[in-house]
């Protein structure tokens, strides 16, 4: 299988180095914003994760150098929009919200929400039905995600507490400030903390994907041209058993 990965992506490479433009010469500026294990992260002080490995490898593939540059998640769609970076990368939800404002490349992954509780709390919390029958759960969020228009929307009488990361929230439940997050499944699935424990069923079905903005599908068409055959050769597939090698189902009630 190595053999013939190593041979498609020789010929994907020499497909995409013909015909380079200035623009091709020119760095491709991704912004993101590293708090997303194993998605995006920082270790050592380099960006690391799924999509770092995957973006490196499509730079390779059309011939460009990757410059990187970091936002708060708050500013990253800005800085799409006023030309700062090229494409913004780091568990972004495809949502028919978001393409009104910007275009995505193909789908990537396919995520979802996923909530985390204390271990003590794992039978109270554990199914969605459970919590919507409770008045007064405090749930965390981060501020202005999928995760947070989906609590808001789906748990009525819960009291949806917003904070500016995945990890303040998870602090606050382990100091019992609150009682549930609910974040992306990634979140889940890189918890280590002994205290916590995530539910793994999917609340939502989510498919991440890179944006760019509208107007520049063909300048980035390199990219998701290089996403497509990755995507048929079966490397984006090896690239995501590396950094999830595993993912853990539970259904309730069967």
């Amino acid at each position: 299988m190595r053999v013939l990965l190593s041979l498609v992506v020789s010929v994907v490479i020499g497909f995409f180095a013909i015909g380079c433009s200035s623009f091709e010469d020119k760095p491709l500026v991704v912004g993101v914003t590293p708090n997303l294990p194993p998605l995006v992260s920082i270790k050592d002080g380099k960006l690391v994760g799924f999509e770092i490995d995957l973006m490196n490898r499509v730079g390779e593939m059309i011939g460009r150098k990757i410059q990187y540059k970091r936002y708060p998640l708050t500013q990253l769609k800005r800085a799409l929009l006023d030309g700062e970076v090229d494409i913004v990368i780091g568990g972004i939800s495809r949502t028919v919200e978001r393409e009104k404002n910007v275009s995505f490349t193909y789908d990537i992954a396919k995520g979802g929400q996923m909530h985390i509780v204390r271990v003590e709390d794992f039978s109270k919390y554990a199914h969605p039905d459970l919590i919507n029958g409770m008045k007064g759960v405090r749930i965390g969020v981060e501020n202005a995600t999928t995760g947070d228009d989906y609590a808001t929307k789906t748990f009525k009488n819960a009291k949806i507490m917003r904070y500016d990361s995945a990890k303040t929230a998870l602090w606050a439940l382990k100091k019992k400030d609150i009682d549930i997050v609910i974040h992306d499944a990634p979140t889940s699935w890189s918890c280590k903390e002994k205290e916590l424990t995530p539910v793994y069923q999917a609340l939502t079905t989510e498919y991440y994907a890179w944006a760019f903005r509208k107007g520049d599908e063909k300048k980035l068409k390199p990219v998701n041209d290089a996403l497509f055959e990755l995507k048929k050769s079966l490397e984006l597939r090896s690239l995501w058993l590396k950094w999830v090698p595993m993912t853990t189902t539970v259904t309730y009630g069967k």
